[in-house]
């Protein structure tokens, strides 16, 4: 269950110092996997060496659900072997603790997410999204934006893939944020809105 985000546990180190690939992620709702994200996702991981993705919510448990996406990446070269899936309520893990397992989130696309991408800055995982016209494909964005993250923000399907691995390859920066993103995140308007 959810629980309020004062409560989340603390970050730990990025998984791919330990595990020695960077694992991409995302906990938003399966009704927001597009064959759009998948593309973008799968040509990121294409440069991106043994790296994996990880669905985590109680939906990607469906045989259906994994079947599709699984199938979804092989047509974009990506082998099945690479995509894994964890149902954190049957193993009573607090969602908040499932992106200590994440290096980077990646945002599904065209509909955004919300709430995970609040929670995933204040675990210190960067969220990197790509902003379009509309409002539901603005909301990631603009969190990102008043959180001071405009360097996750992308305009383009190829942005956001040059930034997804500029980030994978900067361990330094990944460990800052994990470090000291909650703290930062205090100071911007957006976590404290009682400075507007």
């Amino acid at each position: 269950a959810r629980y309020p985000i004062k409560n989340a546990p603390d970050s730990g180190e990025c998984p791919s110092i330990e595990r020695g690939f960077i694992n991409f992620g995302t906990l938003n709702n399966s009704y927001k996997v597009t064959p759009f994200s998948i593309k973008v996702w799968a040509k990121i991981m294409i440069y991106c060496d043994r790296s994996e993705f990880l669905f985590i919510r109680k939906c990607y448990s469906s045989v259906y659900i994994q079947k599709s996406i699984r199938s979804e990446f092989e047509k974009n070269g990506i082998s099945s072997d690479r995509i894994k899936f964890m149902d954190n309520i049957s193993k009573s893990r607090s969602h908040f603790d499932c992106y200590n397992d994440l290096d980077i989130c990646l945002d599904t696309l065209p509909l955004t997410g919300g709430v995970t991408t609040y929670e995933s800055l204040w675990m210190g995982v960067p969220v990197l999204t790509i902003e379009g016209s509309n409002l539901h494909q603005r909301i990631s964005s603009s969190i990102l934006r008043h959180a001071g993250l405009c360097e996750l923000v992308s305009t383009n399907q190829e942005d956001m893939i040059e930034t997804a691995l500029r980030i994978a390859n900067d361990t330094d920066i990944r460990t800052y944020w994990r470090k000291h993103l909650r703290v930062s995140l205090m100071d911007t308007d957006i976590f404290n809105p009682g400075k507007t």
